[in-house]
């Protein structure tokens, strides 16, 4: 006699057979069947508001991130570039090089309360780390 998981009580295990699977696309489907539906609204008259029929949700406001009150414990377990970024957001690298490759110079600036700072390297990363660098060490 068959238990209700598809074992038998003398041991045997029996085949379960399987629902074959749909192969419609549900989501085009689905996206149709609110076309449809949204088409048949506007024809009656019913004013839809774009923003959420699309699903798009309200411009968010850009916050200004504040700096840091103070220079953290493990500051010298951290990053410089990760560093200057928490102590004064937004600043922005400039970058430039000279030469021509394999033997180019990356060198980076950045303005930070009117003073610049300035850091060279083989990298850009290796310039952008020396320049914030330069600029926490004043």
């Amino acid at each position: 006699k068959p238990d209700t998981d598809g074992e038998s009580t003398t041991g045997f295990v029996k085949q379960v057979r399987s629902l074959p699977e749909d192969d419609l696309p549900w989501g085009s489907l689905a996206a149709f069947a609110l076309h449809k539906l949204f088409t048949e609204w506007q024809q009656q008259g019913t004013q839809l508001p774009l923003a959420k029929v699309l699903g798009a949700t309200p411009p968010q406001k850009v916050g200004i991130l504040a700096p840091m009150k103070k220079i953290p414990e493990d500051a010298s377990k951290r990053h410089p570039v990760v560093l200057l970024n928490q102590l004064k957001p937004r600043c922005m690298f400039h970058e430039s090089h000279e030469g021509m490759p394999p033997n180019m110079v990356f060198n980076m600036s950045v303005e930070i309360d009117g003073q610049t700072y300035t850091g060279s390297g083989t990298s850009k990363k290796e310039a952008k780390k020396k320049c914030a660098k330069a600029a926490l060490a004043s």
